[in-house]
């Protein structure tokens, strides 16, 4: 069947708009219109930047619209206007909306989550596109979000994470310096009353931290193989095993530390009975890893 590549390090926040529309006026026509339309949504936003309008509004429901019709832009294919993105510092302001809504509020929650959502598509673009998002001081921002008990919200903020983190070393270490790793093990602890929804982006999320090379030092990332044990013997969804058995297997990539880190949480009765799964893309980390704790460092 092939090797099993390592899940995508990003992820896009939402599906598409309009796929239907595809089947009906064709790619052509549906690229050539997508692109008129991104291009002048973003030439209107930035317009309204100088007129205190949209996104810059002190009407919260005008903001939330503002935030509502950029994110689903965002959400469309990638195309060459994303850079309009970076250019008229849209991270800057999305990052102020998550930053300092008022959760109170439905409308503030909403602009909360739309402005969440779009920073995540961002995020998920090439280098620059995530550097910008970075530079904007949006990390502080999610991780403290993670925190605001709003379940649609966090989750949002940790896949924003994950696209960070996924995206290079450099950005991934920014991410555990301001202590996401923390707040996405927090949602993580109990995984029978959490939602299946929350453990997939934690799980995926968590993988990111240790994925990339050089690793990060052991001691930020020492408390890990706890979470992943107990996301293995409490949560039975597929994706959330895999990314799991992912996550130990780089862990488990390095000194004697590492793999005592991870032998001592008794995952391997676990992992013995996943490389017995109908699944290759569980047998295939589950594996790597019982091979990394079998050879040690050697």
């Amino acid at each position: 069947a092939g090797e099993v590549a390592p899940p995508d390090p990003a992820r896009q926040g939402g599906a598409p708009a309009f796929r239907n529309a595809l089947e009906i006026v064709g790619v052509a026509s549906w690229n050539r219109a997508r692109d008129g339309l991104f291009a002048a949504l973003l030439a209107a936003a930035s317009a309204q930047r100088h007129q205190r309008q949209g996104l810059w509004s002190g009407d919260p429901e005008t903001v939330w619209r503002a935030a509502l019709t950029l994110r689903r832009v965002l959400s469309l294919e990638r195309t060459q206007h994303v850079r309009h993105v970076r250019e008229n510092n849209f991270a800057e302001r999305l990052t102020e909306l998550l930053r300092d809504a008022d959760l109170r509020d439905i409308t503030g929650s909403k602009i909360a989550n739309e402005a969440a959502w779009a920073l995540t598509n961002i995020a998920s673009g090439n280098h620059e596109d995530t550097e910008h998002v970075v530079a904007a001081g949006v990390v502080p921002v999610l991780v403290a979000r993670l925190g605001c008990g709003k379940v649609e919200l966090v989750e949002q903020c940790i896949w924003a994470l994950g696209n960070i983190a996924g995206d290079s070393t450099p950005l991934r270490d920014v991410c555990l310096i301001e202590g996401a790793l923390e707040g996405v093990m927090r949602h993580v602890e109990a995984p029978r009353n959490a939602r299946i929804s929350t453990l997939r982006n934690a799980a995926w999320t968590m993988s990111n931290f240790v994925r990339s090379r050089p690793p990060p030092p052991f001691e930020v990332v020492q408390h890990m193989p706890a979470a992943l044990s107990n996301l293995l013997q409490w949560c039975s969804d597929e994706e959330v095993i895999i990314d799991a058995c992912w996550s130990l297997s780089y862990l488990s990539n390095g000194d004697d530390t590492n793999i005592e880190a991870v032998l001592q949480w008794d995952v391997v009765p676990r992992l013995v009975e996943l490389i017995s799964s109908s699944s290759l893309r569980i047998i295939t980390p589950a594996l790597r890893t019982l091979g990394n704790l079998v050879t040690g460092a050697d």
